[in-house]
C-alpha cells in the first residue's frame, strides 16, 4: 500500500552534514533492515507512495481524517501524521516497503533554529 525510498539532504554547513550522517544510519539502515524483516513502520512524508485504494479504506481514512478532542490525540494524530498513516496502514493488513534503489534529494536546514523547529514538530 506505501513504499518509500532514499532520501539524500542537500545544502551545504555542519547541520547538513549531520543530517546526512542522520539519515545515512538511522533511515537507509533502519528501513532496509525493516524491509528485510518484512515490515517498514514509517514511510517518510517526503518520499513515500500510496496506493490510493488503501489510503481510501474506510477504516484508514475515517480515523486518519478525525479531529483531536482529547490532549493525547494531538500526540497521535498530529506528530508525525505519515507515522499515523502508515500506523493505520499496516493495522489494517497493507504491507509499507522501502526501495533502496528510489533516490530524492531534498533541502536540509542548515541553520540551528530551522533545523530545530523542524524536529521540535517531529518529536511526540
Amino acid at each position: 500500500a506505501a513504499a518509500c525510498g532514499r532520501i539524500h539532504p542537500i545544502g551545504s554547513g555542519p547541520m547538513v552534514w549531520y543530517q546526512m550522517f542522520e539519515y545515512a544510519v538511522g533511515h537507509w539502515m533502519q528501513k532496509a533492515t525493516e524491509h528485510v524483516l518484512g515490515c517498514v513502520l514509517c514511510s517518510p512524508g517526503c518520499f513515500s507512495l500510496f496506493r490510493g485504494s488503501a489510503l481510501m479504506d474506510d477504516n484508514v481514512m475515517k480515523m486518519y481524517t478525525i479531529m483531536p478532542t482529547e490532549p493525547s490525540h494531538y500526540l497521535q494524530y498530529d506528530q508525525g501524521e505519515d507515522r499515523w498513516l502508515c500506523t493505520l496502514l499496516l493495522q489494517q493488513g497493507y504491507r509499507v516497503d522501502y526501495a533502496a534503489a528510489a533516490d530524492a534529494w531534498t533541502y536540509a536546514p542548515e541553520g540551528f533554529n530551522e533545523f530545530f523547529n523542524q524536529r521540535r514538530r517531529w518529536m511526540p
